[in-house]
């Protein structure tokens, strides 16, 4: 499962519309404690291609996104958004 970080809950819905889109199941979630102390929201989804075209299609969409974790791997950070 890959969660990723969202600068708001309407970057959240454009990801989870966008997932949903391409038929690659996903649920927006509050972000997990473990990772923030705000009160944030995250998707969490089964992708299973490589994480360059995920930001593709998030950038594409017009999502701010902040991180892309490995959710089964103990939220390791995979990639954070540049800037």
């Amino acid at each position: 499962m890959i969660l990723v970080t969202c600068h708001s809950i309407s970057s959240a819905l454009l990801l989870e519309r966008a997932l949903k889109t391409r038929g690659v199941g996903c649920t927006v979630v509050p972000v997990p404690r473990d990772l923030s102390s705000s009160c944030g929201y995250a998707v969490e989804t089964a992708w299973t291609e490589d994480a360059p075209n995920l930001t593709a299609l998030m950038d594409d969409r017009g999502v701010e996104w902040e991180t892309i974790f490995d959710a089964a791997d103990g939220y390791r950070a995979l990639l954070t958004e540049p800037g």
